[in-house]
């Protein structure tokens, strides 16, 4: 009780009589400053703080009355006085306004908040990896390994170094974000391979995707389950001259009008590439909570696959893909198989196909046709049907496209269209492998600057079967990929643990945005932000009076899964390689230095595709229930 009521007492504060004991001798030096003041601008002789002291008390009415005639002190101390007293004023309210703002940031955290916020990863600690200095070097140091030849001359190599020094940042560079405390820019290479976890509506799309799209200077692929992306990128791209931006839009989300058809019959007389497109169209099925699903889905693949084969082989079209796979035991594909046994590859299709119908109705047989079915469900509806089964003299070049500076993005909304999804991660699929194919051709096997794949709601619109590998080796063939999940559930469910792991520890760069609670992820990573050693002091109080004070540290977490979960909008914890995650904010696109034309060109292009946002056409009647 002794040592509480001592605690108690120690916090009253300053007594009044020294209060009013401070204010008077401060009020006492701001006259004397000021009649120093007034004697130095008159060219009297400077009273003493004594002489100031003495008139005062002599003359408090009129304190100027009491100073002698000698010193010239006259009513313009006065005005000196008041403007000291404006100035402190101003001081202090300043001074107040600073408090008030530190109070705000910290109102509602505990001390231990508080003081793990200050342990929290710096710039300091990562500029060596992550400055723009460190970031640049880092990626001409194989640029000049690339392009510097050994036999090169001196002259020669000074050249070429020098030519690599003044290349754009943007191609060698991309923008992390800012550290939240210093306001510090990150970046990271061009050809990073990343993953952000972010819930829906938290502003990726605004702040990473559009501006990832805005700066890359080559060709690249988008995902996206909405037009926006298109609409805040597409503009700025068209307006290169250069550039074009294509999109694979069955459904006409967008309105653009330069639409990538395709055929994915054509080329698929190398059945490598015909069973390479059925894995990747049946792959992306989801099969969650379906026993078996996963094998279904192979089979169906692999029967979709050689269909692909004997319809390219044959010079038929994807309108006879779909009635085959309504009808595994079709005349057709017998008469195929018969009248093209001598093409390599067609007798093994032919057996695969006989064992397949030799089994009949059995219960694994009818689970793979109707995966089959429902994989080519889209194809029922026309306008899906039109896309995809594009003359070759109308079909999307890949090649092309890949080795260009277009864009291209695919829209669709699976929840919207049902099997929509699958397709456009074959069309994906195809892009990217396109790609890698055509890296090998490239010096140093790579592509440079690097061809970018912003994955927006990767698990339903590119979910390629191999995302894992992918992740591991495409940053080598100079691709970037940039993969969005909604949390990293949906990527376990979506490729499974095994690949799942395996694409989160090869991203050289992770995103986690605020809002994913508090479970056994933001739990890892927690752990991952680091520990400190938080002081804790007791006191204690002997009988005979005397105290001690102890002292102890304890191991606190400095981020903790619900200070992750809460972290402001706008900002996301950042992993990037080996470092330690660290908090940054990431700039909207109408915040960047061109942020204006941006907005100007998003409306510009909405408008183009037939949805003018104008809110006075929004028909808003409060009165209908």
């Amino acid at each position: 009780m002794a040592s509480n009521t001592a605690r108690r007492s120690s916090s009253k504060g300053i007594p009044p009589f020294m209060a009013l004991f401070i204010l008077l001798a401060g009020a006492l030096l701001l006259f004397h400053l000021a009649v120093l003041a007034n004697a130095g601008v008159s060219g009297g002789v400077a009273p003493t703080l004594a002489e100031t002291t003495s008139a005062l008390i002599s003359s408090p009415t009129n304190p100027v009355a009491g100073f002698p005639a000698g010193a010239q002190v006259g009513k313009m101390a006065y005005v000196f006085f008041a403007l000291l007293i404006g100035l402190l004023v101003g001081v202090l309210f300043l001074l107040g306004l600073l408090f008030s703002s530190n109070a705000k940031k910290g109102k509602g955290r505990t001390r231990r908040e508080q003081t793990a916020t200050a342990h929290r990863t710096s710039y300091a600690q990562v500029k060596d990896t992550l400055s723009k200095k460190a970031a640049l070097e880092s990626a001409k140091v194989p640029l000049r390994s690339l392009l510097i030849p050994p036999k090169a001359t001196k002259e020669e190599k000074k050249e070429l170094a020098a030519k690599i020094d003044a290349l754009p940042e943007s191609m060698l560079i991309v923008p992390l974000g800012k550290t939240v405390v210093e306001k510090k820019e990150l970046f990271g290479q061009s050809e990073d391979t990343t993953v952000v976890i972010a819930p829906p509506r938290s502003g990726k799309s605004a702040r990473l995707a559009s501006g990832r799209i805005l700066d890359t200077p080559a060709a690249f692929m988008a995902t996206s389950t909405r037009p926006d992306l298109f609409d805040i990128t597409a503009g700025s791209i068209e307006e290169a001259g250069d550039r074009k931006t294509w999109v694979f839009d069955v459904f006409n989300m967008s309105g653009w009008n330069r639409v990538a058809r395709w055929n994915p019959i054509a080329g698929a007389e190398d059945i490598e590439v015909a069973l390479r497109r059925g894995k990747a169209w049946a792959g992306a099925q989801p099969m969650k909570g379906v026993k078996g699903g996963d094998w279904f889905n192979t089979r169906a693949g692999n029967i979709l696959g050689r269909l692909f084969f004997l319809a390219a082989v044959s010079g038929k079209d994807m309108e006879d893909v779909l009635e085959w796979a309504h009808n595994l035991e079709s005349d057709s594909i017998t008469d195929i198989i018969r009248n093209y046994q001598d093409t390599p590859g067609v007798r093994a299709v032919g057996a695969y196909m006989a064992n397949l119908v030799s089994r009949g109705g059995d219960d694994g047989n009818f689970a793979v046709k109707q995966a089959l079915s429902e994989l080519l469900e889209p194809l029922s509806i026309p306008r899906v049907m039109k896309q995809m089964n594009a003359p070759a003299g109308e079909a999307f070049d890949f090649e092309a496209f890949v080795n260009s500076r277009d864009g291209l993005y695919l829209l669709a909304d699976p929840a919207a269209h049902k099997g929509i999804g699958p397709l456009v991660s074959m069309f994906a699929a195809e892009v990217i492998e396109t790609a890698r194919r055509e890296s090998v051709k490239k010096p140093g096997g790579r592509f440079w600057p690097p061809f970018t794949a912003v994955l927006d709601e990767a698990p339903n619109l590119a979910a390629f079967p191999e995302m894992g590998s992918l992740v591991t080796t495409t940053g080598g063939n100079g691709i970037s990929v940039m993969i969005f999940a909604q949390d990293p559930e949906q990527i376990v469910d979506r490729w499974g643990q095994a690949q799942a792991k395996e694409i989160m520890n090869s991203a050289n760069a992770k995103y986690y945005f605020p809002g994913l609670g508090i479970n056994q992820y933001t739990e890892e990573l927690a752990k991952l932000v680091g520990e400190y050693d938080l002081e804790r002091s007791s006191r204690t109080r002997s009988e005979r009076g005397a105290s001690s004070t102890s002292y102890s540290l304890d191991e606190k977490q400095v981020m903790t899964a619900k200070d992750i979960n809460e972290l402001p909008a706008g900002t996301a914890l950042l992993r990037y390689r080996n470092l330690a995650p660290i908090h940054v904010s990431m700039n909207a696109y109408w915040e960047r230095e061109d942020g204006a034309h941006i907005q100007a060109l998003r409306y510009e292009t909405a408008v183009s595709c037939g949805r003018d946002p104008k809110l006075n056409e929004l028909n808003l009647n409060l009165n209908q229930q």
